[in-house]
């Protein structure tokens, strides 16, 4: 076992300035935190502004045994100088020892200047260990942590798949979140933000428990979550070695808990910036929405043509940045029919896209070989739980390490390359990041780092294109441009709703993804006040996607919408921002119907009405930062009426209807 040995009067000289000790509590600090250490019990108070917002909080892990920092005999703590890409500042480093235990190391970072410290966990031993669980954050001394009001705590999914929702839970409940929670007061918007930066080995879950709506009783961070909402059969893989670490984990306190979601966004970002894109916010269309499977070469050549001749000489094209994409059931064409259409696209001022999934068997075939990979059928690659492929969404799943998949993956890549497309879909993506038996690259032990290879080398392999994800995890994030913020959305108000459930507590995914994706927007088959809410919905997100059949079969009607919704001039440029909108408020258990946007000289704000009747919806202006004595010219976009709003806002919307706001401040 390693020895930590440091005398009293070496720790005295280097803590001088800034630990300072009474009793056998020690205090860490920096910038807004401290970090109050009680060296005999094993647990710390998190103060931020010398407000206690997290009380008596332990370590945890587990290996053959569970070890907890309040169960140690010895406890030493060091200071370093700390000047990384988060910032300036201290990293201390609290060493727990005791007799035939591993050395455990609880590291905080404290910044001059950040609302957030972050804190990781480390075992060491002499010996080699594993662990599937580690809590660098673990508490259950009630604390009452927000003022009163009608306190929220966010659940945060850790996929899109199955049209799975966020949720703004009440406070006095207990909920389980993934990679982040905020804990939040939506009067005030004072929130604390907890949540992993890291996303390269752990699936991180967050327990959160309170009996009352200001008083919380429980919260626990830990890396290792598995279970049915991770689509995991089984229990999270293990780390090893000498040294085994947690990811990081942001703890921070805002002001307003939106900056916060934010801040954590950004924080994650700094870890795995996102995916490079240097042109504009993609326009485009997308089969899936109303041709799906009737999909045809000569359809996808008609809508490219309806696009050049109809809707980009109007207005709907973003710097010659429109794609043309073929979803689920182009692999009936020929490859001349696919390089055709290629060429069709780039002659109407047009990029064409394309769908894959990288991860999947959907034959569910075990003898068939893998396209691409010679003498490898799918038996040899599925990822098995209990000796059994794992099924999900009606695919099997297979293992993103193996040499087969990634020759597959390499053989479509190619493919896709010599025919000329530039945009790519991938879809079903957590298929590659369940936990497994175990993996071909034997290094690899748990479903993201495997999640990671395969991704990795999948994004090596595609260079020059846009990608977007689909079905996928929520992080890792560095491999695509965007990621759809929810799952299968079409052209009704339930689907425009579906959608800003997610933009209502993920529209933060903006800062760790250059865009985030709305999906399709389909017109045909609903009401115009529902095309203008589904439209909205696209516009406010992020990259915008037409889904109708523009065929020369496809209806009239949606030409006649898309004419109608897809060429407003405002809502366009709007479209070109590419930033996606956050929650006015952020008090629905379900979404928010408020959303808003700071550009410039402007303020947007956009106004939804998901229910069957007419509605007013009463805003005060300095809910939207404004000064209510102000009066400030406004256009509402869709129909281009124009006031001048003081004071009160008030908003009347028909029935599943929508509306888009511009204010000038300025």
């Amino acid at each position: 076992m390693k020895k930590y040995f440091i005398s009293a009067f070496l720790f005295l000289l280097i803590s001088a300035f800034s630990v300072k000790g009474e009793n056998n509590r020690t205090s860490l600090h920096r910038g807004n935190w401290t970090i109050s250490y009680d060296t005999k019990s094993g647990k710390a108070d998190f103060l931020y502004k010398d407000k206690c917002v997290l009380a008596d909080v332990a370590a945890v892990a587990y290996t053959r045994n569970k070890y907890s920092s309040d169960a140690y005999e010895r406890c030493e703590i060091t200071e370093d100088k700390l000047n990384d890409d988060f910032g300036s500042g201290i990293k201390y480093t609290v060493v727990h020892m005791g007799e035939k235990k591993p050395v455990m190391k609880r590291i905080f970072f404290l910044y001059d200047n950040t609302d957030y410290f972050l804190t990781e966990l480390v075992l060491e031993s002499d010996v080699r260990i594993a662990s599937n669980y580690m809590s660098p954050i673990s508490t259950e001394k009630p604390v009452d942590i927000l003022k009163k009001g009608d306190n929220r705590v966010l659940v945060v999914p850790f996929d899109n798949d199955k049209w799975i929702r966020y949720k703004s839970s009440p406070l006095n409940s207990g909920i389980n979140s993934y990679e982040v929670t905020a804990l939040y007061n939506p009067d005030n918007r004072e929130g604390l933000v907890v949540g992993s930066v890291e996303h390269d080995t752990w699936k991180t879950g967050i327990r959160v428990e309170a009996d009352s709506k200001t008083r919380l009783t429980r919260l626990v961070c830990y890396a290792g979550a598995a279970g049915e909402t991770t689509r995991d059969i089984l229990p999270h893989g293990k780390v090893s070695g000498t040294t085994v670490k947690s990811p990081k984990i942001l703890c921070g306190f805002f002001k307003d808990w939106r900056d916060g979601m934010e801040t954590f966004g950004k924080a994650c970002a700094v870890v795995a910036p996102p995916r490079e894109w240097s042109k504009g916010v993609p326009f485009g269309w997308n089969s899936w929405g109303k041709m799906q499977f009737n999909m045809t070469y000569d359809k996808v050549l008609e809508v490219s043509d309806f696009f050049a001749t109809d809707l980009q000489p109007k207005g709907f094209g973003n710097d010659s940045i429109l794609y043309i994409g073929m979803d689920s059931g182009w692999n009936h064409m020929t490859d001349e029919q696919l390089a055709e259409i290629v060429k069709h696209c780039k002659q109407n001022g047009q990029r064409a896209g394309i769908y894959y999934t990288p991860f999947t068997d959907w034959g569910r075939k075990p003898d068939k070989e893998l396209e691409g990979a010679p003498g490898y059928t799918y038996k040899d690659v599925y990822l098995y739980a209990n000796g059994k492929p794992q099924e999900l969404d009606g695919a099997w799943a297979i293992d993103p390490t193996h040499p087969a998949v990634q020759q597959q993956i390499k053989y479509f890549a190619d493919k896709f390359k010599k025919a000329g497309f530039e945009y790519l879909k991938i879809d079903f993506l957590t298929h590659g990041a369940m936990e497994s038996d175990s993996y071909y690259d034997r290094s690899v032990t748990t479903g993201i780092q495997a999640y990671n290879k395969g991704m990795s080398y999948l994004e090596s392999q595609l260079e020059d294109f846009y990608i977007t994800a689909s079905i996928s995890p929520l992080f890792p994030s560095q491999y695509t441009h965007s990621r759809r913020i929810a799952c299968d959305a079409f052209g009704n108000m339930s689907d425009a709703e579906y959608t800003l459930n997610s933009v209502s507590y993920g529209w933060w995914l903006d800062e760790v993804y250059t865009f985030n994706d709305p999906d399709h927007l389909v017109l045909e088959g609903a009401s115009e006040g529902e095309n203008r809410a589904r439209v909205t919905s696209g516009v406010i997100t992020g990259i915008y996607m037409s889904g109708d059949d523009f065929s020369k079969s496809g209806s009239s009607e949606a030409k006649k919408k898309a004419l109608k919704f897809l060429t407003n001039r405002d809502i366009n440029q709007l479209a070109r921002n590419g930033r996606t909108f956050r929650p006015v408020n952020g008090n629905d258990e379900n979404t928010d119907c408020l959303f808003m946007l700071r550009s410039g000289k402007d303020l947007y704000v956009a106004a939804f009405n998901y229910s069957g009747y007419d509605t007013t919806i009463e805003l005060p202006l300095e809910r939207l930062g404004l000064n209510r004595s102000e009066k400030y010219p406004c256009k509402e976009l869709w129909s281009g009426k124009k006031t001048t709003e003081k004071g009160l806002f008030k908003i009347k919307l028909p029935r599943k209807d929508a509306a888009l706001y511009r204010f000038e401040l300025e």
